[in-house]
């Protein structure tokens, strides 16, 4: 729960920065967002990943602990939850790197909208 607790605030805090400079909240109309944005944009993929279970996070090995004992009881399933598991990583991967990666805007200037609204991804 802490790392949940630490991380969706922060991911919602730099997507809130995405709002601020792209106007819209549709994923599709955020491109090149890391040259735009690099602080959020490294602070909203960093904590993407952790919120994913990417190794070495902490929810990673939450996760790890509960597949294990899960493991033992229904093997099969837990099976299928990984798969489960791999393919919403590979969605999340691939928005992701679409709203970070491309093209930016020609008509949007570089940097944070506001110096203020760092704060609250860094604290």
């Amino acid at each position: 729960m802490l790392y949940h607790a630490l991380l969706k605030p922060t991911l919602f805090f730099s997507a809130g920065n995405f709002f601020l400079k792209y106007s819209s909240t549709k994923i599709d109309k955020v491109r090149g967002a890391l040259t735009l944005l690099p602080v959020s944009s490294t602070i909203f993929f960093a904590a993407l990943l952790a919120v994913s279970g990417i190794p070495p996070s902490g929810i990673f090995f939450t996760k790890l602990s509960i597949l294990a004992a899960g493991m033992q009881s229904y093997p099969y399933v837990m099976l299928v939850v990984l798969a489960a598991l791999a393919l919403v990583l590979a969605g999340f991967l691939r928005s992701i790197s679409l709203m970070l990666f491309s093209e930016p805007p020609k008509d949007l200037p570089r940097g944070e909208s506001n110096a203020w609204t760092l704060v609250s991804l860094i604290s």
